[in-house]
């Protein structure tokens, strides 16, 4: 039995799958490249491809970029309390402004002690602290609590699709 998962009126099937996690390693790939490593035809490829794009599973082709190279290695984790009281069209709109701010490459409203969470990038500690501050002027923000990265362990965005596992038909186990 194919697992699927569900995009709309579509689903997305093993293949699907096997696809996506080849584009993420490599969006550069060839189309003929990629039919042969998935065992299909250069038009299946690019059907598939198309259809997850019209279907925004794919949103988009990026280069990964080295934040030291460009001089960019100062980083924070910033906790952000918004004031009390704010209704959810209001949240959203104080995450976008936030989202805004250069520098800032990602932006959670979150659940907890803390409404947002976001993360930046900067080349000095005063400009880290200007973008911080820029947050901590917006109207509807109360404070901030700023975790500053010692040493980046890991940052990946891909989406960790899973591996497909196969049953042994013989024992039932997964291998």
């Amino acid at each position: 039995m194919t697992s699927r998962n569900s995009i709309g009126s579509e689903e997305l099937d093993e293949l699907d799958g096997r696809l996506l996690r080849l584009l993420q390693e490599d969006c550069r790939t060839p189309l003929g490249v990629l039919a042969k490593r998935l065992g299909t035809s250069k038009s299946t490829v690019h059907y598939r491809i198309r259809r997850l794009e019209n279907t925004r599973v794919i949103e988009g082709y990026y280069a990964r970029v080295s934040p030291s190279k460009l001089k960019k290695e100062y980083a924070a984790v910033v906790l952000t309390r918004a004031r009390p009281g704010l209704g959810l069209v209001e949240r959203v709109k104080t995450g976008r402004q936030i989202a805004l701010i250069p520098g800032v490459w990602g932006v959670y409203a979150v659940f907890g002690e803390f409404d947002y969470i976001f993360l930046v990038r900067a080349d000095n500690r005063e400009h880290l602290a200007q973008k911080v501050n820029a947050v901590t002027r917006l109207k509807n923000i109360e404070r901030t609590n700023s975790q500053i990265v010692e040493i980046l362990i890991k940052e990946d965005s891909r989406v960790d699709l899973g591996e497909k596992r196969r049953k042994s038909s013989k024992t039932g186990a997964t291998r």
